[in-house]
Formats: C-alpha cells, structure tokens, sequence
C-alpha cells in the first residue's frame, strides 16, 4: 500500500510542477494573487518570474517535477536524497530572497518533503 501513496505523491508533485512551468512559458497570471493581510507576504506572480525560479534555463518547477517522476525509482534512492535536498534549498533560498512566498510553490515543497522523508526511511524489504 505505501507504493501507492509514494506514487500518487510523486504525480501530485510531479502536476503541481508542471502547473506552474505551463504558466512560466505562457506568461499566465498565477491563480494566486497577493495577499495584503499578511502584509504582502504571499505572492506568487513575483517568486515565479523572478530570476532564480529558472536553473539552467529550466523552470525550477519542472526540475521538480522531473525529480519526483525519477524518485520512483529506488536504485538511485541517495541519488534522489541528495538532489532533492538541494533543490529544497534552492527554493527556500530563492523565495527568502524575494521576500515572497508562492503556495503553489510552497504545496510542491511540502510534497517534496514528503517524498524524501520516504526516501530517507524507506520500508523494509526495498531495494536501495
């Protein structure tokens, strides 16, 4: 039962990351405006144009997306650890950075971790 779960949070990771590069290229408003009572903390049009949301020409969402397609995989189970790591970091660096938080970006994060929680204690009797 948990490769279910693992599974279908590897594809709600994976859609949220594509959400978010479909609207990187076609320059789509993001369905999450500014939120003024948290004193315009949330805003997630400013977290993904600003340019640390793009690695490498890639949008970080789609980095993400791909990441958590390619964490099915259990051979490469410390492979997987450690880029996820990074790119977590990546993110909570870029969005403290701008000063702004994406929930979108913040949901796709908390998938992640998520995932690499389940990567770091895989259950007994998986391959590594």
């Amino acid at each position: 039962m948990k490769h279910i779960y693992r599974f279908g949070l590897a594809v709600f990771v994976a859609a949220l990351g594509l959400y978010l590069t479909v609207l990187h290229y076609t320059e789509t408003p993001v369905g999450c405006p500014p939120i003024p009572a948290v004193g315009g903390l949330v805003n997630c049009q400013a977290v993904l144009t600003s340019p640390g949301s793009v690695v490498l020409g890639v949008p970080l969402a789609l980095w993400g997306s791909l990441w958590a397609l390619a964490s099915l995989w259990q051979r490469a189970r410390l492979l997987w650890l450690g880029i996820g790591g990074l790119g977590l970091l990546w993110a909570w660096l870029h969005e403290w950075q701008v000063g702004h938080l994406c929930l979108w970006c913040t949901a796709m994060q908390a998938g992640v971790l998520l995932i690499l929680v389940g990567l770091w204690r895989p259950h007994p009797g998986a391959q590594t």
